[in-house]
């Protein structure tokens, strides 16, 4: 009998092995377009604001930029009839000008919503390079008129916005109540029309004058003899929208149409200056790595501004999911907010008060104006601890000392010295009002040279932090009767200086070199950033590499510019976008590093 129930058991375990192997596909990530012999194929996956009817160029120097781009429909591209948001183009190498090449630099253009943008709304200038024959994935992460923001209209007290679904030709507002607020019949004339999301409101300013009245509304034909049936408000918000008909007045809670996605939107009122969504549970990572997903939008409903998150239905639906808004790794964030995709249910809203606290919006329609308590902690008023004012708890009204502060890491101070000297030994002595000898005493600290950056040789220095941002004097000696003077230096936090033979110079942060030993097998390999700079060396899937041959081993090399020396970062290494990835492998960018990549991961070569 137990030799019956193995032989049963083991098929199941065959066929449970194989289920936890399936990887997950996303539409987009399934190829659109077939290759051509003598052809490079980009598959562009595009931001989902874009139109079927836009008309998407790919532009620089190898086919004549934007002029020539906009209008050749060979350098236009195709609009995928099987995969929603990718778009193709097969680009001919012997076709390209004036002997350029796609690493010349190249951007995606959309006639509609104008040149794509980073994250951080910077130019774009890729430089990859494809081979002829091959298929590669690129993503646009926004286009320009994501960024775009409306000229802010000044209104005058309460604004209340009409969508005006009525038969009439002209349209007035009379109100009465605690007062005539607007006039006499048929009262006052609307103050403007704006589109908002992809509904044209007829807006009236209530006037400020008449705040927390009230009133009646009539809407009327301006006086052509129809009207509407009295609707009462009290004016003590901000904004107001309503529809009418010719049968009459109702809130109007019509939400943004998006045919074919779900949307997660969040009211930040926590005051992050940026907002990133990420996703762990039936799919971890859904809409990228830690920090995750960036907005595709804003959207104003019922007076609240909202940032929102676009899902095709096709790749959620079934998901069961967990939510952490975050400040774009800015280190702090949400809790989980637990949530199952379905295409019953295409919109969720949730906002984030006080630091961190996130709470699901029921209803979008009728909750407290933007600002107010959403289940998160009281504003105002007395707190646990009986204070009654805004000290937020001091001594006078708690009877108890405050907590101290924790006081803030002290930022550290490394100078990097090209040393040119030519002095054998070389020292590095420098002198201050607040710290006399910030090196110690003569002849200060020896120079010897310990990382290279960007290739070259630095003697990296550690000091003290509290010399931050003090004014110092270098001398640079050889501890023998040879010296000169350096330039004075306002501390950094990193500090670079070339010493040549008898004279030294200030010079800004060099780049930084990531040197792999490739031993993945893969077809092609990039490298990915994100962190203190998210897309420092570019969008997904990132930069492309050259080789260099160090103590007689040639390793595939990665540019980290001079704006990302020193900060955090987070490297993903790819087959250039074609699914298969490591992350996140952290470092601090402040000299070269040597790593192995193989198909199993990534590790550092010491």
């Amino acid at each position: 009998m137990k030799k019956i129930f193995n032989w049963l058991l083991l098929p199941l375990m065959m066929l449970l092995g194989a289920c936890a192997q399936e990887e997950i596909v996303f539409d987009h990530e399934q190829p659109a377009f077939e290759t051509k012999e003598g052809m490079i194929l980009l598959e562009v996956i595009v931001p989902s604001s874009t139109k079927a009817d836009d008309v998407i160029y790919i532009s620089g120097p190898f086919n004549g930029g934007d002029e020539v781009a906009a209008e050749d429909v060979r350098w236009h591209l195709e609009k995928s009839t099987t995969i929603d948001k990718k778009w193709g183009i097969y680009l001919d190498p012997s076709s390209f000008v004036n002997g350029k090449t796609l690493a010349d630099g190249y951007r995606f253009v959309s006639v509609r919503e104008g040149e794509e943008r980073t994250a951080k709304n910077e130019a774009v200038n890729r430089t990859d390079v494809f081979a002829a024959g091959t298929r590669t994935s690129i993503y646009v992460s926004y286009w320009n008129m994501f960024f775009y923001v409306a000229p802010e209209i000044e209104h005058d007290g309460p604004v209340l916005y009409v969508d005006n679904k009525t038969s009439w030709d002209a349209l007035a507002l009379y109100a009465w109540g605690d007062a005539e607020a607007f006039g006499g019949w048929p009262g006052m004339q609307p103050t403007g029309e704006i589109a908002i999301d992809g509904t044209t409101w007829t807006y009236f300013d209530l006037g400020e004058a008449n705040r927390g009245l009230n009133l009646n509304l009539i809407f009327n034909n301006n006086g052509g003899g129809s009207q509407l049936a009295d609707y009462n408000v009290t004016l003590d918000k901000d904004e107001y929208f309503l529809t009418i008909t010719d049968e009459g007045v109702e809130a109007a809670n019509s939400l943004p149409s998006h045919e074919g996605t779900i949307r997660v939107y969040v009211d930040n009122q926590a005051g992050w200056e940026a907002v990133a969504l990420y996703q762990w549970g039936d799919v971890n990572d859904l809409g990228g790595g830690w920090p995750g997903q960036q907005p595709v939008g804003t959207a104003k409903i019922a007076g609240v501004e909202y940032t929102y998150f676009e899902y095709a239905i096709a790749d959620v639906e079934g998901l069961g999911q967990n939510l952490i808004f975050n400040n774009n790794g800015g280190g702090i964030q949400t809790g989980d907010m637990p949530v199952t995709f379905s295409a019953d249910v295409v919109d969720h809203f949730y906002v984030i008060s006080g630091e961190k606290d996130c709470a699901v919006i029921e209803d979008p329609f009728n909750r407290e104006p933007a600002g107010g308590d959403e289940g998160g902690e009281d504003e105002g008023g007395e707190d646990e601890g009986g204070c009654d004012c805004d000290c937020e708890g001091c001594k006078d009204c708690t009877g108890k000392e405050p907590e101290p502060e924790t006081p803030a890491d002290p930022v550290p101070v490394v100078f990097y010295v090209q040393n040119n000297t030519g002095y054998e030994p070389t020292y590095m002595y420098a002198w201050g009002d607040a710290l006399p000898e910030l090196f110690g005493g003569w002849p200060g600290v020896s120079l010897e040279n310990n990382v290279t950056c960007g290739g070259v040789a630095y003697s990296r220095v550690e000091t003290t932090a509290t010399a931050y941002d003090l004014v110092y004097h270098p001398i640079f000696n050889n501890n023998a009767g040879t010296q000169y003077d350096a330039p004075v230096v306002t501390i950094a936090h990193y500090n670079f200086l070339v010493a040549g033979e008898t004279a030294a110079e200030i010079v800004t942060a060099p780049s930084v070199k990531v040197y792999v030993d490739d031993q993945t097998g893969w077809d092609a390999i990039t490298m990915y950033s994100w962190g203190d700079i998210n897309d420092v060396v570019g969008g997904w899937p990132g930069a492309a590499c050259t080789t260099e041959t160090v103590d007689g081993k040639e390793y595939k090399v990665f540019e980290i510019p001079a704006n990302g020396f020193g900060t955090s970062c987070n490297l993903i290494f790819n087959n250039n976008g074609g699914g298969i990835q490591h992350g996140d492998y952290n470092i601090t960018a402040d000299r070269d590093i040597f790593l192995t990549v193989t198909a199993e991961g990534v590790s550092v070569i010491e």
